[in-house]
Formats: structure tokens, sequence, C-alpha cells
């Protein structure tokens, strides 16, 4: 009976050992989780900082068709299978044509045409 209540002794010690070092392996976990979201959140806010400097600068800000459609009928540069040209968009059809007969039906991102250079 003794050696049963001191192997009864020694798996609860060996329990309590196992528990509190899970324990401490959770805390140290939750730590490091605290401190990524903190820098994803810092990299985040860089990440839209360098973004609008992009958008600033005159970098081309491409919009997906299944995020937005232009507002009016103009001309804009769209992306279509891999190759960036110059379209009209149609705000009654709803798409991009080339001015004459063809309708673009495969286009997937379109933008803004740039600002001529200064001269």
């Amino acid at each position: 009976m003794t050696s049963l209540i001191l192997y009864n002794e020694l798996y609860v010690n060996k329990t309590i050992k196992m528990s509190t070092i899970l324990e401490m392996q959770i805390d140290e976990l939750q730590e490091e989780l605290t401190a990524i979201k903190a820098i994803n959140q810092k990299l985040q806010l860089e990440k839209n900082a360098l973004k609008e400097q992009l958008i600033l600068s005159g970098v081309i800000n491409w919009v997906a068709i299944k995020d937005d459609l232009p507002t009016k009928d103009d001309d804009y540069l769209v992306c279509e299978d891999g190759f960036v040209f110059d379209a009209g968009y149609s705000k009654e059809y709803k798409g991009f044509h080339d001015h004459i007969t063809t309708r673009y039906k495969d286009v997937t991102h379109w933008a803004e045409l740039p600002k001529p250079p200064c001269l």
C-alpha cells in the first residue's frame, strides 16, 4: 500500500510539474503573440503610409474590376490577359471598349490615365 501511495505522490508531483511547465510555455507564447501583433500593426501602418506616398507620387493605382468600376465615361488604362493598354469606358454598358467596335470582356484591372509630364 505504501508503494501505491508513493507512486501516486510521484505521479501527482510529475503532473503538477508538467502543468507548471505548460503554463509557463503558454505565457511565453502569449507574450510572443502580443509582440507579433504589435509588429504587425506597425508594419500595417508603414504599408499604408508607403501606399499613400506611391499614390501621391504618381504611381499607377490599379483597381480590380471586382472591387470597383469607373464612375464616368472616359479613357483609362486597362489590363487584360497581362497586356496594358488604353480603352474607353461606358457607364451605360458597364464595360471597356476601343471606341469603334470592340468591347473588352476580360479586363481584370483599370486605372486613371497618368497626368502628362510637365513641359
